[in-house]
């Protein structure tokens, strides 16, 4: 009779603690960031410094971003993503997704990428760019850059966060951006910083 009492009385607080767990709301997901950006423009390379093709906002709303400014920059045929002066606390090698959703709500699915620091990463990149700023950057493939081009708003993941960039004005200046980039032919002169 003593060991059953015992028994009890060991398994009486784990059974409140069970109990109690499950009385506990639900944990909910923050609400993503919505980051608004606009008059997206090329700048062709400075000639002062070591420097790429970058394709960039002069509007970005949510201004400072916990994610920094968004920038793409080219390197021949490949193409990045640019965080600059990130709020975000982020490791040197920080993995994260991007998805694209289109204006009639279609969405690619999420694109694993890894963000790297910079000047740590020792890259071709790095060694390309020369900016006094904190980067971190992410390669695209070939098939997230295309939904890219085709997105109003790009799902980005990372640190444990998401955000939601609006980016409805970049596809028309990604063609143009690219063909700069490849072939060095300005298409479009509206479509380049000082225009």
């Amino acid at each position: 009779m003593f060991a059953r009492i015992r028994r009890k009385e060991t398994l009486l607080p784990w059974a409140l603690t069970v109990g109690l767990l499950t009385l506990q709301p639900a944990v909910t997901r923050a609400e993503p960031v919505k980051i608004t950006t606009g008059n997206w423009h090329i700048a062709k390379p400075s000639k002062d410094y070591k420097d790429l093709p970058t394709l960039l906002t002069k509007d970005q709303i949510e201004s400072p971003s916990p994610i920094g400014l968004i920038e793409f920059v080219c390197l021949k045929s490949s193409y990045f993503i640019l965080l600059v002066q990130p709020e975000v606390k982020l490791r040197d090698s920080e993995l994260g997704a991007i998805a694209a959703k289109t204006g009639s709500g279609g969405s690619s699915a999420p694109s694993p990428v890894t963000f790297n620091n910079l000047y740590k990463s020792k890259s071709v990149l790095s060694r390309s760019l020369d900016w006094d700023a904190d980067i971190h950057y992410a390669e695209l493939g070939s098939a997230l850059l295309a939904s890219i081009k085709a997105a109003a708003e790009l799902e980005l993941t990372l640190a444990g966060r998401s955000f939601v960039v609006d980016v409805s004005d970049l596809g028309a200046r990604f063609g143009s951006f690219q063909l700069f980039c490849e072939k060095g032919i300005v298409d479009d002169a509206k479509h380049f910083e000082g225009r």
